[in-house]
């Protein structure tokens, strides 16, 4: 992938061997960073999905939920953390393909519309 200035585009992958139900994929598509998340996003992961989303350039990162399989509170916190810090740099962090628990938790939150 060619970024906007020709250079190629890192693409970062990594999984833990602590963590095997637990997957990043870092990469940039249409002007944005894009971080997939695979598997548990909870207390021993969510440091990782905040670095990886504040990691790098870019202020408009994508979270792309599609291969959560859990998410708890501080999965959750981790997120907004890493929001938090980008929209004060002008950024934002936009969750997207949110599916199964995940979804339903972030309905329980009243972040989600049910069937959204």
């Amino acid at each position: 992938m060619r970024t906007r200035d020709m250079r190629i585009a890192a693409e970062v992958a990594s999984s833990d061997p602590d963590e095997p139900s637990f997957t990043l994929r870092v990469f940039r598509s249409r002007g944005r960073r894009v971080v997939q998340i695979g598997g548990e996003l909870d207390i021993a992961t969510r440091n990782r999905a905040r670095r990886a989303c504040l990691d790098g350039r870019g202020k408009d990162v994508v979270v792309d939920m599609t291969d959560i399989t859990f998410m708890d509170c501080c999965g959750y916190g981790g997120l907004v953390a890493a929001r938090q810090i980008l929209q004060a740099d002008g950024g934002s962090l936009t969750l997207n393909h949110q599916t199964g628990q995940p979804a339903e938790f972030l309905v329980m939150l009243s972040i989600l519309e049910p069937n959204s």
